[in-house]
């Protein structure tokens, strides 16, 4: 399968489907209440608009193969899990379970941890995507 091959098509894949989660749940928590303006001046929905930008345009990006976006996306989903699993553990002492940050904090830390070795995947192998293969030198016989 081509996504176990290219870290970077995984990588994508995967915040693809962190993105669409994140965003469908935003879209499904939508309430009058919410439909205020930020800061005065910005418009509720442009936080939708943009989150619809990043869901399409950084799997795009994360495809160029850049190592350093790679790192630093993973730092989002990453924080978004520890913060889901902190938000889980207050709950869990009052014996309530919400498999709701449960999942998303596991489809954020799977998210992290692909463009964290895509990041560091072609860095290890020279910016090559495949591995390089050993030279038998000292092997040949000499002419």
């Amino acid at each position: 399968m081509a996504l176990q091959k290219d870290p970077y098509k995984t990588a994508a894949f995967c915040y693809l489907i962190y993105g669409i989660f994140y965003l469908s749940v935003a879209f499904s928590e939508l309430t009058p209440a919410r439909k205020t303006t930020f800061w005065g001046i910005v418009p509720w929905w442009s936080f939708y608009i943009l989150g619809l930008i990043f869901v399409i345009f950084l799997p795009w990006l994360i495809l160029k193969r850049k190592p350093l976006l790679c790192l630093i996306l993973a730092i989002g989903p990453g924080t978004k899990a520890l913060y889901l699993l902190y938000q889980q553990e207050k709950n869990f002492h009052l014996h309530k379970i919400e498999w709701y940050n449960l999942s998303f904090a596991l489809l954020a830390m799977v998210t992290s941890l692909m463009l964290f070795y895509a990041s560091f995947y072609t860095a290890a192998n020279g910016g090559n995507l495949t591995p390089k293969k050993p030279r038998a030198s000292g092997l040949l016989p000499m002419p």
